[in-house]
């Protein structure tokens, strides 16, 4: 029963939670940033008893993402990666984990963080299209 509950709140909550705001830019385009993120998404999370936890796991490393309902039943999401070009530096180690954040939890609220590129960003440039004339 406590299950039902908690489904039928985490959908309410998600059917009022908006996209956060693309106030962030890189060489890349618009992302949001994690501040805004965690904002939208505890303003739609809180008032139905819902938290928000993310935790650094290892092997694999990776980052979880945890909503947690005042029911004492949760929903996690499988973690993203941390790909780390040097784990031994807290400021690249930090960057990884901030992204992987934004990333975790925009993912399981089903909102937008950044800018759609249909795809380029991970298809090969050469095999990007031709840009029309």
């Amino acid at each position: 029963m406590v299950e039902k509950h908690l489904k039928a709140n985490f959908i309410l909550a998600l059917s009022q939670i908006e996209n956060p705001p693309l106030n962030g830019r890189a060489n890349y385009g618009k992302y949001a940033l994690l501040v805004d993120c965690l904002r939208v998404a505890k303003s739609a999370l809180t008032p139905h008893g819902f938290a928000v936890m993310q935790l650094v796991h290892s092997d694999p490393d990776r980052l979880v993402t945890r909503i947690l309902h005042s029911s004492g039943e949760s929903i996690e999401d499988g973690g993203v990666p941390l790909y780390c070009e040097n784990k031994s530096n807290p400021q690249k180690l930090s960057s990884c984990i901030t992204y992987a954040k934004r990333v975790g939890l925009c993912a399981l609220l089903g909102i937008v963080g950044s800018e759609d590129d249909d795809g380029l960003g991970a298809t090969p440039k050469s095999e990007h299209p031709k840009p029309k004339p």
